[in-house]
Protein backbone atom coordinates (compact mmCIF):
# COMPACT_ATOMS: atom_id res chain seq x y z
CA UNK A 1 0.00 0.00 0.00
CA UNK A 2 1.38 3.36 -1.03
CA UNK A 3 0.43 5.93 1.59
CA UNK A 4 1.17 9.52 0.57
CA UNK A 5 1.40 11.51 3.78
CA UNK A 6 2.89 14.89 4.32
CA UNK A 7 5.64 14.63 6.89
CA UNK A 8 7.04 17.65 8.63
CA UNK A 9 10.68 17.37 9.61
CA UNK A 10 12.53 19.44 12.14
CA UNK A 11 15.57 21.40 11.01
CA UNK A 12 17.83 18.83 12.70
CA UNK A 13 16.11 15.96 10.90
CA UNK A 14 16.40 17.80 7.59
CA UNK A 15 20.10 18.44 8.23
CA UNK A 16 20.61 14.72 8.99
CA UNK A 17 18.91 13.77 5.73
CA UNK A 18 21.16 16.22 3.90
CA UNK A 19 24.21 14.64 5.54
CA UNK A 20 22.98 11.13 4.65
CA UNK A 21 22.50 12.23 1.05
CA UNK A 22 25.90 13.89 1.10
CA UNK A 23 27.54 10.62 2.10
CA UNK A 24 26.30 9.24 -1.18
CA UNK A 25 27.13 12.44 -3.10
CA UNK A 26 30.63 13.15 -1.78
CA UNK A 27 32.20 10.62 -4.11
CA UNK A 28 29.63 11.32 -6.78
CA UNK A 29 29.67 13.27 -9.99
CA UNK A 30 29.70 17.02 -10.34
CA UNK A 31 26.05 16.85 -11.36
CA UNK A 32 25.08 15.08 -8.12
CA UNK A 33 27.05 17.61 -6.07
CA UNK A 34 25.42 20.52 -7.92
CA UNK A 35 21.97 19.03 -7.35
CA UNK A 36 22.74 18.58 -3.65
CA UNK A 37 23.99 22.17 -3.18
CA UNK A 38 21.44 23.90 -5.41
CA UNK A 39 19.19 26.26 -3.45
CA UNK A 40 21.10 25.88 -0.18
CA UNK A 41 22.27 28.79 1.97
CA UNK A 42 25.58 29.25 3.75
CA UNK A 43 25.68 31.49 6.81
CA UNK A 44 28.71 33.70 7.29
CA UNK A 45 29.38 35.81 10.37
CA UNK A 46 31.32 38.97 9.65
CA UNK A 47 32.15 42.23 11.37
CA UNK A 48 30.66 45.40 9.95
CA UNK A 49 30.45 49.09 10.67
CA UNK A 50 27.21 50.67 11.81
CA UNK A 51 26.03 51.05 8.21
CA UNK A 52 26.16 47.34 7.33
CA UNK A 53 29.40 47.58 5.38
CA UNK A 54 31.80 44.74 6.12
CA UNK A 55 35.21 45.52 7.58
CA UNK A 56 36.66 42.66 5.49
CA UNK A 57 34.97 41.46 2.29
CA UNK A 58 33.63 37.93 1.86
CA UNK A 59 35.63 36.35 -0.97
CA UNK A 60 35.28 33.24 -3.12
CA UNK A 61 37.68 31.50 -0.71
CA UNK A 62 35.45 32.40 2.25
CA UNK A 63 32.42 30.98 0.42
CA UNK A 64 34.28 27.79 -0.58
CA UNK A 65 35.33 27.26 3.04
CA UNK A 66 31.75 27.86 4.22
CA UNK A 67 30.34 25.30 1.74
CA UNK A 68 32.94 22.80 2.93
CA UNK A 69 32.33 23.43 6.63
CA UNK A 70 28.55 23.64 6.53
CA UNK A 71 27.77 20.95 3.94
CA UNK A 72 30.89 18.78 3.90
CA UNK A 73 31.44 19.28 0.18
CA UNK A 74 34.96 20.18 -0.87
CA UNK A 75 34.71 23.07 -3.33
CA UNK A 76 37.70 25.04 -4.56
CA UNK A 77 37.50 28.80 -4.69
CA UNK A 78 38.01 28.63 -8.47
CA UNK A 79 34.58 26.95 -8.72
CA UNK A 80 32.82 29.86 -6.95
CA UNK A 81 31.28 32.51 -9.20
CA UNK A 82 30.14 35.83 -7.75
CA UNK A 83 30.03 39.41 -8.94
CA UNK A 84 32.98 40.74 -6.99
CA UNK A 85 33.62 40.31 -3.29
CA UNK A 86 30.68 40.66 -0.92
CA UNK A 87 31.04 43.89 1.05
CA UNK A 88 27.67 44.30 2.82
CA UNK A 89 25.50 42.45 5.32
CA UNK A 90 22.54 40.63 3.79
CA UNK A 91 21.70 37.80 1.42
CA UNK A 92 23.82 37.43 -1.70
CA UNK A 93 23.56 34.99 -4.61
CA UNK A 94 26.54 33.01 -5.91
CA UNK A 95 27.14 29.92 -8.02
CA UNK A 96 29.20 26.77 -7.63
CA UNK A 97 30.41 25.34 -10.93
CA UNK A 98 30.68 21.71 -9.84
CA UNK A 99 31.31 20.46 -13.38
CA UNK A 100 30.58 21.37 -16.98
CA UNK A 101 26.83 22.10 -17.17
CA UNK A 102 26.48 21.31 -13.46
CA UNK A 103 25.88 24.59 -11.64
CA UNK A 104 24.43 25.09 -8.18
CA UNK A 105 22.87 28.44 -7.36
CA UNK A 106 23.38 29.18 -3.67
CA UNK A 107 22.83 32.01 -1.21
CA UNK A 108 25.22 33.50 1.29
CA UNK A 109 23.59 35.00 4.36
CA UNK A 110 26.12 37.45 5.74
CA UNK A 111 25.36 38.66 9.23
Amino acid sequence: MNDNRNIELSEAQTRKLDIDILGKVAGGSGLEIAQFLDGKTVVISAKSNGLGILLEPVTAKTLADAVNNQYGVSVSEQRIVLNGDIRTIGTHIFQVNAAVRAVAKMKALVK
